[in-house]
């Protein structure tokens, strides 16, 4: 199994070389020698403290966030929102970013989702001052609470019975 690992390095490094440097094929075969005997000479070395409990992430940091959905770095799995689904890894989103060394900023909602439920919010009121929210109650779902003269007679008639883009005060009186 070993093995196998330092062929699979070995194969990355000099692929990685031969992207961006000109070598002659002939040459290619001792490239590839000079690597493996490299490779193999570090493995009876130990490795740094510390770096054997690092895992790696199930996927990049960048590939996490999209528009849609927050990846879990743990699992690979795509969330609406994450914070929920950390506790399936006994995480706290603070453990979590540590974990993974995530800024403070790092979001655990994904963008359209925050976008949604921040609509919805503003819909309902939610974030006005106490002035706004008095001003704006008299408008609420397109309904008007102030009295409306109606045409016709000349009578005052509760306009919240007409919303105030589709019908005037004379809809009233069919």
């Amino acid at each position: 199994m070993a093995d196998l690992k330092l062929l699979i390095h070995v194969s990355d490094i000099v692929a990685a070389h031969l992207t961006s440097n000109v070598v002659a094929s002939q040459d290619i075969p001792q490239l590839i020698m000079t690597v493996y005997e490299s490779l193999a000479g570090l493995e009876g070395t130990s490795a740094p403290t510390g770096m054997e409990d690092v895992p790696a992430p199930a996927m990049t940091i960048r590939a996490s966030v999209k528009p849609g959905s927050v990846g879990c770095l743990e699992c690979g799995k795509r969330f609406k929102a994450l914070r929920k689904h950390l506790g399936t890894h006994d995480l706290t989103a603070d453990e979590y970013r540590a974990k993974w060394s995530l800024p403070v900023s790092y979001s655990m909602v994904s963008a359209d989702y925050s976008a949604k439920r921040s609509g919805l919010a503003k819909a309902n009121g939610l974030g006005r001052s106490k002035g706004q929210n008095q001003t704006d109650a008299r408008h609420f779902g397109g309904f008007t609470t102030s009295p409306v003269r109606l045409a016709s007679t000349g009578r005052l008639a509760s306009a919240s019975h007409h919303r105030d883009e589709s019908h005037s005060p004379r809809d009233l009186c069919r």
